[in-house]
């Protein structure tokens, strides 16, 4: 079997999510013995690549063809002629099975007028406006559309009330490697390897440092904890020296920029407790008007709890669909300030609780490799198949 892979918006390299999620994606088809051809934007940031390759950037095990077409930095038309011509012509000619697609006017264009099978994948509410709600619905009424997957249980439930019940859609949150889960190294090992100081009580925060993150609450959490030590990954060079710059009196507190897949483990390895302290409003790659918290499936909350380590989250609805307060993460509202102090100085007072509900989150996320999300994937598609 062959599979196409659209998602137009993502770039490779780059630090977004959406990245990581379609390279880790395709790396799991390959797994599964499955041909991928990748199709993203041309506009990907090669500084990333530094003499790293994009294997080692990604952690990934698979070489997989990449094609990537213009989308960013282009006029509406432009873009227009991008999302239903380019990617949608390149993708008929690149003969497949089944196109997997992430961009709605590309799954459409595939569907409706060169006939492909197409399975859509949903992040976001793609029907936000009367244009897009109608290739949405457009879509979904093709027969060459054979299901769509959502990352949660939330987003599905406002596909339906636009649709209906008129395509089975699949609930997938994100995933996390075999390779996280199967690494088990010592802390203290990893503290030595990294040059982190063995004594210290480290809580580590990874991801962007966008609005949204709860990144003012971390640096709220190292004035009031000076004993304990914070250290977060990744952001763009503009927001790392912005955080810098306002930390600068405080010594407990260290941004450390982005990381290879590789690093980034060892880090969760080496630390004593992970945080997820998202804001009621969660922006998307710097868009201040963009807002996932509503249906956000985070990255790093996967590979958080493969790590083995405790998880402190806040309460956003969508989170509990995978987390559950004292017994895979300790929840706590984002405004809460005292309530994080009081969970983290409970984890480090009591290292059972934080070692019995790590324990039970690394159980829990075995479920969502992304190998068995591919699994998942072929088997719906062989049971719409069969139904029909």
């Amino acid at each position: 079997m062959k599979v196409n892979y659209i998602s137009a918006y993502s770039a490779v390299p780059s630090k977004a999510a959406s990245s990581f999620h379609v390279m880790k994606m395709c790396d799991a088809y390959l797994n599964n013995n499955i041909e991928v051809t990748l199709f993203v934007s041309n506009n990907g940031d090669s500084s990333m690549l530094n003499g790293e390759s994009i294997k080692n950037i990604y952690s990934i095990e698979n070489k997989f063809k990449i094609k990537r077409l213009p989308v960013n930095y282009l006029s509406k038309f432009q873009k227009l002629f991008s999302l239903s011509i380019l990617f949608p012509f390149y993708a008929f000619f690149n003969r497949s099975s089944l196109v997997h697609s992430r961009t709605l006017i590309s799954a459409y264009v595939l569907s409706k007028i060169f006939c492909q099978p197409v399975i859509f994948e949903l992040h976001d509410a793609v029907w936000k406006n009367n244009k897009s709600k109608f290739f949405f619905k457009s879509l979904v009424r093709s027969k060459n559309c054979k299901f769509l997957i959502s990352i949660t249980s939330a987003l599905a439930n406002d596909a339906i009330s636009i649709i209906g019940n008129s395509k089975p859609i699949l609930i997938l949150p994100d995933g996390v490697s075999q390779k996280s889960l199967n690494t088990i190294n010592d802390k203290y090992d990893s503290r030595k390897r990294l040059g982190l100081n063995r004594d210290d009580y480290i809580v580590l925060y990874s991801g962007h440092l966008y609005r949204g993150r709860g990144i003012d609450l971390i640096i709220n959490l190292s004035e009031k904890l000076p004993n304990f030590k914070f250290i977060l990954l990744g952001g763009n060079d503009l927001d790392i020296n912005y955080y810098q710059e306002i930390t600068t009196n405080l010594k407990n507190i260290e941004f450390l920029g982005f990381k290879t897949q590789d690093i980034l483990i060892e880090f969760l390895n080496a630390s004593d407790a992970l945080l997820m302290p998202y804001e009621n409003k969660v922006n998307v790659a710097g868009i201040n008007d963009s807002d996932t918290s509503k249906y956000a499936s985070p990255l790093k909350m996967f590979e958080y709890m493969a790590t083995g380590r405790p998880i402190i989250s806040s309460t956003l609805n969508v989170l509990s669909e995978i987390l559950h307060h004292n017994y895979n993460a300790l929840m706590v509202p984002y405004d809460d300030v005292n309530g994080w102090v009081n969970a983290l100085e409970l984890l480090k007072n009591n290292p059972e609780i934080g070692k019995r509900i790590a324990d039970q989150a690394k159980e829990d996320v075995w479920q969502y490799t992304w190998e068995e999300r591919v699994k998942k994937i072929m088997r719906f598609y062989n049971s719409v198949n069969d139904a029909k």
